[in-house]
């Protein structure tokens, strides 16, 4: 489905602006509050795109980026990092994922969205 976003954060605000910009810009969006059901979701729906807000301190965030990368999703993944970590770079490149750096423009992040 060319529409449909998972969006996996554990910022509130940060999910709600997200799913704001992508629902305005004509979107499907799944946002839940409860990142341990990231996973679940991803298995039962089809997603054009991933965007993960990763977060060093959140347990559940680092659960589901390595469910991504333990299952070679990265392809449709866009990682929003606040720190360059090379070893996670390597890793979504290495599968053809997206990486963002924050603060980042959200004409850039929308860009790449709707890169194939």
């Amino acid at each position: 489905m060319e529409n449909k976003l998972l969006i996996a954060t554990t910022n509130d605000d940060h999910r709600f602006l997200l799913t704001m910009l992508f629902r305005d810009s004509g979107y499907e969006v799944d946002a839940p509050q409860d990142l341990a059901i990231c996973s679940r979701l991803y298995e039962e729906n089809v997603y054009y795109k991933v965007i993960v807000d990763y977060d060093y301190r959140s347990n559940k965030n680092r659960v589901f980026y390595k469910y991504l990368e333990s299952h070679h999703q990265f392809k449709n993944s866009v990682i929003i990092l606040a720190v360059a970590d090379e070893d996670i770079i390597s890793k979504v490149y290495s599968q053809g994922g997206n990486i963002i750096n924050k603060p980042y423009d959200p004409n850039e992040l929308l860009g790449v969205i709707k890169k194939v």
